[in-house]
C-alpha cells in the first residue's frame, strides 16, 4: 500500500511539472515587467473614464485658470476730471434811466420818434446831471426833434447837451448828417464858453 501511494504521489508531481514546462509566459514589450504591463494596462484603461484623474486633468487643461492675475491698479491711470462748468456772469441791473433810455434808443431805431421822444425826456429828467445816460438822452433827442421838423427844440437840446460838455463832438456820420448837423453847428457856436478859473495876480 505504501509503495502503490507513493507512486502515485510521484505520478502527480511529474505531471504538474511537465504542465509549467508547457505553459509559456505572457509576452510583455522588452524591458517591461509583467507588473508593469498591468499598471500600465490598468493606467490606459482608468485615463479613459471620465471621473479619472487623468482625464480630468486634461478637460482643466483646456479651461483657463481660475487664479487670475489682479488688474492693473488705477492710480496711474490719467485722472480725467470733469469740466467745471465756467461761472454765470453776474448780471448787470440798469437803472431806471437806463432802461428808459434803451427803450427810447429801439423805438427811435425803429422810426417811432414820437414813442422815442417820450421815452427820452424821461430818461433825461432822472438821468444824473453828468451821467453818459444824460448826454445820449438829450444827443437822441435832439436828433428826434429835428428829424420831426421841431428845429428850435433840436438846438434847445444841444445847447443843454453842450453846457455839460462843452467840448462835446458828434461823430463825422452824425456831424454831417442835413437836418441836425448844420443846428448843431450852430449850436456850438452860440454856446457859453466854460468859464475859466480866476487865478490870483502876482504882485
Amino acid at each position: 500500500m505504501k509503495s502503490s501511494s507513493r507512486n502515485v504521489l510521484i505520478g502527480g508531481l511529474a505531471l504538474a511539472l511537465s504542465a509549467c514546462q508547457t505553459t509559456k509566459p505572457s509576452e510583455t514589450p522588452e524591458g517591461i515587467s509583467k507588473g508593469d504591463a498591468i499598471s500600465v494596462s490598468r493606467n490606459g484603461t482608468e485615463a479613459g473614464k471620465p471621473g479619472s484623474p487623468a482625464a480630468k486633468s486634461a478637460s482643466e487643461a483646456g479651461k483657463p485658470s481660475a487664479i487670475q492675475s489682479p488688474p492693473s491698479s488705477s492710480s496711474n491711470a490719467p485722472q480725467t476730471k470733469g469740466v467745471e462748468p465756467s461761472p454765470a456772469a453776474p448780471t448787470i441791473q440798469k437803472s431806471k434811466p437806463e432802461l428808459l433810455l434803451a427803450e427810447g434808443t429801439e423805438l427811435y431805431d425803429k422810426g417811432d420818434y414820437k414813442g422815442a421822444i417820450r421815452k427820452l425826456l424821461l430818461a433825461r429828467d432822472s438821468a444824473d446831471e453828468t451821467s453818459s445816460t444824460k448826454q445820449d438822452s438829450l444827443r437822441l433827442l435832439a436828433f428826434s426833434y429835428c428829424v420831426t421838423g421841431q428845429r428850435p427844440l433840436c438846438k434847445t437840446q444841444f445847447s443843454s447837451l453842450l453846457k455839460i460838455v462843452p467840448d462835446y463832438q458828434l461823430s463825422r456820420a452824425e456831424a454831417g448828417h442835413p437836418l441836425w448837423g448844420p443846428v448843431f453847428k450852430e449850436a456850438k457856436a452860440t454856446a457859453t464858453p466854460a468859464a475859466k478859473p480866476v487865478t490870483a495876480a502876482k504882485k
